[in-house]
Protein backbone atom coordinates (compact mmCIF):
# COMPACT_ATOMS: atom_id res chain seq x y z
CA UNK A 1 0.00 0.00 0.00
CA UNK A 2 1.25 3.47 -0.78
CA UNK A 3 1.65 6.36 1.41
CA UNK A 4 -1.56 7.95 -0.27
CA UNK A 5 -3.07 4.63 0.44
CA UNK A 6 -2.73 5.05 3.79
CA UNK A 7 -3.72 8.80 3.99
CA UNK A 8 -7.45 8.04 2.80
CA UNK A 9 -7.87 5.13 5.19
CA UNK A 10 -11.04 6.22 7.43
CA UNK A 11 -10.07 6.44 10.82
CA UNK A 12 -11.55 3.78 13.20
CA UNK A 13 -15.24 4.55 14.78
CA UNK A 14 -14.50 6.31 18.04
CA UNK A 15 -14.08 3.55 21.37
CA UNK A 16 -15.24 4.92 24.29
CA UNK A 17 -12.88 3.45 26.40
CA UNK A 18 -12.72 6.31 29.52
CA UNK A 19 -14.03 9.62 30.33
CA UNK A 20 -13.96 12.52 32.45
CA UNK A 21 -16.24 12.26 35.46
CA UNK A 22 -16.90 14.41 38.65
CA UNK A 23 -16.33 12.24 41.85
CA UNK A 24 -17.49 14.63 44.48
CA UNK A 25 -19.31 18.03 45.23
CA UNK A 26 -17.39 21.01 45.73
CA UNK A 27 -20.07 22.86 47.58
CA UNK A 28 -20.54 20.02 49.99
CA UNK A 29 -16.72 19.99 50.42
CA UNK A 30 -17.23 23.54 50.83
CA UNK A 31 -19.64 23.66 53.21
CA UNK A 32 -18.59 21.07 55.59
CA UNK A 33 -15.20 22.98 55.29
CA UNK A 34 -16.92 25.81 56.69
CA UNK A 35 -18.12 24.21 59.46
CA UNK A 36 -15.18 21.97 60.61
CA UNK A 37 -13.12 23.57 63.68
CA UNK A 38 -9.85 23.71 62.61
CA UNK A 39 -7.82 23.53 65.53
CA UNK A 40 -9.85 19.52 66.73
CA UNK A 41 -9.35 18.60 62.85
CA UNK A 42 -6.14 20.13 61.10
CA UNK A 43 -5.32 16.84 59.20
CA UNK A 44 -9.07 16.94 57.80
CA UNK A 45 -9.13 20.27 57.15
CA UNK A 46 -5.78 19.76 54.60
CA UNK A 47 -7.75 16.91 53.01
CA UNK A 48 -10.87 19.33 52.18
CA UNK A 49 -8.61 22.31 51.19
CA UNK A 50 -6.74 19.55 49.25
CA UNK A 51 -10.18 18.63 47.36
CA UNK A 52 -11.11 22.05 46.02
CA UNK A 53 -7.52 22.73 44.77
CA UNK A 54 -7.73 20.07 42.79
CA UNK A 55 -11.36 20.04 41.70
CA UNK A 56 -13.68 16.75 41.01
CA UNK A 57 -13.03 16.27 37.94
CA UNK A 58 -11.46 12.90 37.26
CA UNK A 59 -10.38 10.69 34.59
CA UNK A 60 -11.87 7.15 34.38
CA UNK A 61 -11.01 4.20 32.81
CA UNK A 62 -13.85 2.25 31.52
CA UNK A 63 -12.00 -1.63 30.80
CA UNK A 64 -16.07 -3.16 30.76
CA UNK A 65 -16.53 -0.98 27.87
CA UNK A 66 -14.94 -3.08 25.37
CA UNK A 67 -15.65 -6.76 25.50
CA UNK A 68 -12.25 -7.90 24.25
CA UNK A 69 -9.48 -5.76 23.70
CA UNK A 70 -8.83 -8.01 20.58
CA UNK A 71 -11.58 -6.67 18.82
CA UNK A 72 -10.66 -3.32 19.10
CA UNK A 73 -7.29 -4.23 17.80
CA UNK A 74 -8.82 -5.86 14.66
CA UNK A 75 -11.10 -2.93 13.88
CA UNK A 76 -7.32 -0.42 13.65
CA UNK A 77 -5.72 -0.55 10.06
CA UNK A 78 -2.41 -2.11 10.03
CA UNK A 79 0.80 -0.58 10.49
CA UNK A 80 -0.62 1.81 12.95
Amino acid sequence: MSRTALACVAPPSRIPLAQMRCVYDCSEVQAKLDKLNAQEHAALLKTYERMLAKGAQRFQVEEALIKSPWSAFAREPAGS
